[in-house]
């Protein structure tokens, strides 16, 4: 994909792309909040109580940085939006000294800064790969930057779910005729599902539909609802970011010496996505959000749109 595009896409869509990650809207699905959340998680995982050196390559507004140094992590941040860095630097200034003190934000491509070799423990990059040209650009960043036994977090749009809804993308599969493929990496992920992760997800679609039905009911005109919701789109223009299977961003990770360590699923979607807007607003989101339950099973890497894979340097 061609830089100057990308550069220019964030630079005109940076406002409309944040509120879209971060803020749960009538149709939309945070996707940004969540992963954020799920790297932490991950994170907390490998290194327990540890303090450690974080990078994420193409850090955006800062939000996971920020959130990294309130626990005690030394973060940098690298991005070649400069609306973003100069925002994650505003983020960056209301923060207690000691918090800002372990946080740096730099504006640029990532390889024209000087970045020294064997230096962080964990390395980062979440909706970033699908907009450069290639895989191997990334991981060789990753492979010289990280310590041995770094861990390195990758999150990308997951081509596996171009199956799973009737949509462009299922079409352009079946003409491509790449679609048996994704069906046969599709059926390894069909794997038992533990009885406690089927409880959970019971409890929530209780609690879930308990409270959908509340709020439905109290509408008292459920046409307004689809009235007054807001769906149009804050992007004035749009580019679409190249997919990956679990299974092909693996093999690239294998080349530069990673082995993979586990991947976890996100948006999840209980129904196709067209059902979305023939609902009242966030029903659809509401209900869907019970399969994060799953989030990290291989099966839920059939349902969601988006998955993280975590590498370790060998």
């Amino acid at each position: 994909m061609d830089r100057k595009i990308v550069k220019k896409y964030f630079k005109e869509n940076a406002i409309a792309w944040l509120s879209d990650a971060y803020f749960e809207g009538d149709y939309t699905y945070p996707v940004g909040r969540h992963r954020a959340r799920i790297v932490i998680k991950i994170i907390k995982n490998q290194f327990g109580l540890k303090k450690i050196n974080l990078i994420d390559l193409g850090c955006g507004r800062g939000d996971l940085c920020i959130a990294e140094a309130h626990l005690g992590n030394y973060v940098t941040g690298i991005d070649q939006s400069e609306k973003m860095i100069s925002m994650a630097n505003k983020s960056k200034i209301l923060l207690s000294e000691d918090v800002s003190s372990k946080i740096k934000f730099i504006c640029g491509d990532f390889e024209k800064v000087n970045l020294q070799n064997n230096t962080y423990d964990v390395a980062t990059s979440l909706g970033v790969i699908g907009y450069l040209p290639d895989d191997d650009y990334l991981f060789t960043i990753a492979k010289k930057i990280l310590k041995p036994n770094g861990i390195f977090i990758v999150s990308c749009r997951n081509r596996l779910f171009n199956m799973f809804p009737t949509s462009k993308y299922t079409k352009m599969e079946i003409q491509e005729e790449s679609a048996l493929k994704l069906v046969e990496e599709i059926e390894e992920l069909c794997q038992p599902i533990p009885n406690k992760k089927v409880e959970k997800f019971i409890d929530s679609l209780r609690k879930t539909t308990n409270k959908i039905s509340r709020d439905f009911n109290q509408k008292k005109d459920i046409s307004s609802m689809n009235k007054n919701s807001k769906s149009e789109s804050l992007f004035k223009t749009t580019i679409e970011a190249r997919q990956h299977t679990p299974k092909q961003l693996s093999l690239t990770a294998q080349k530069y010496g990673f082995k993979t360590i586990q991947y976890y699923s996100i948006h999840p979607h209980l129904f196709i996505p067209k059902l979305n807007k023939l609902l009242p607003p966030k029903i659809f989101n509401q209900l869907s959000g019970c399969l994060e339950n799953f989030e990290d099973l291989p099966i839920s890497l059939i349902w969601s749109s988006v998955f993280i894979a975590v590498f370790e340097t060998k």
